[in-house]
């Protein structure tokens, strides 16, 4: 009895780590991390352009992520830690933007820190990836989908009413965001 018993706690204590599954793609190399090799180097230096002038202007850090796959991890524990672990945004204001696509795994999600909660809301990251990340992904196009992502975009703006202005003094949880690819 003392065996099973041993047996059972040990598999209750080892389910949540093989459950989830993270595997670090390594570390950051600027805002575009580009581990699935599928954006191009023009798009990439492009949009590292953009993102930094984006942080000088708010010091709202955006970052996107392709991986090839998660693995055996879910998105939204994928993109928390890493989150997590590369410590997107500022510590004082929690105000960074994660966006991350699993490419054979066809998933696609918006990780926002909660300085930014008011600014992205879930309908707003929803809208951005239904209209504009997923049909670029249909057609493999890693670039427009990379390139669509970004919610501080003048024609988002006028779609959506967003501001990603700093919200001061907010700092929390990180609160996650999940939409699939088709």
């Amino acid at each position: 009895m003392f065996k099973k018993t041993a047996l059972l706690v040990l598999l209750v204590c080892a389910l949540p780590s093989a459950v989830f599954a993270y595997s670090s793609p390594g570390n950051p190399t600027g805002y575009v991390n580009d581990f699935a090799n599928v954006i191009s180097d023009t798009t990439e230096s492009e949009l590292e352009v953009v993102l930094d002038a984006h942080e000088k202007e708010t010091s709202n850090q955006v970052t996107v992520v392709t991986v090839s796959t998660l693995g055996d991890d879910y998105i939204e524990h994928y993109a928390v830690e890493l989150f997590k672990e590369w410590g997107i945004g500022t510590e004082k204001n929690d105000n960074g933007i994660l966006v991350l696509l699993a490419i054979e795994d066809r998933k696609v999600r918006i990780e926002v820190g909660y300085g930014l909660e008011g600014a992205l809301p879930d309908s707003v990251a929803d809208s951005i990836i239904r209209t504009k990340m997923v049909p670029a992904l249909k057609n493999t196009d890693y670039d427009a989908a990379a390139r669509d992502s970004q919610p501080h975009r003048a024609d988002d703006r006028d779609d959506h009413g967003l501001s990603l202005q700093r919200h001061p003094g907010r700092s929390g949880a990180v609160v996650p965001r999940t939409r699939h690819a088709a």
